[in-house]
């Protein structure tokens, strides 16, 4: 599902986590706004969510952890506040990750040592 640079405005649907057999959804360089919708943890086909200069807010949702394909998660340049969770550890396939240019960068080096930490001990 590429959407990007379309002017979209409002939140991101929730129906989008109904799309179970979708492997990329870029709805990057649009005007969302809210939260990501926790129907994203349906998406366990998913291997690339690219949702970059965007208006998102609140916190990742752990729920994406069940996207377990996951390769790429981009999230740069949103509203996005709090930390990272912890559950995004279990997603031991995700080579990229995007998290700067948020309200407070999201943690983006305390979720990288966990990782670390996790792939080597």
């Amino acid at each position: 599902m590429l959407l990007w640079q379309n002017n979209f405005h409002g939140t991101i649907p929730g129906e989008i986590g109904n799309c179970k057999s979708s492997i990329v959804i870029d709805l990057s360089l649009n005007f969302f706004s809210g939260a990501i919708p926790q129907s994203f943890g349906n998406l366990s086909n998913l291997e690339e969510l690219m949702l970059s200069n965007n208006n998102i807010s609140g916190s990742i949702p752990p729920v994406l952890s069940n996207a377990t394909k996951l390769l790429q998660l981009q999230l740069d340049t949103n509203e996005i506040s709090g930390t990272i969770p912890a559950e995004l550890g279990k997603l031991t396939q995700l080579t990229v990750f995007f998290a700067w240019e948020n309200n407070n960068g999201c943690g983006q080096q305390q979720w990288l040592q966990r990782k670390t930490l996790k792939m080597t001990g």
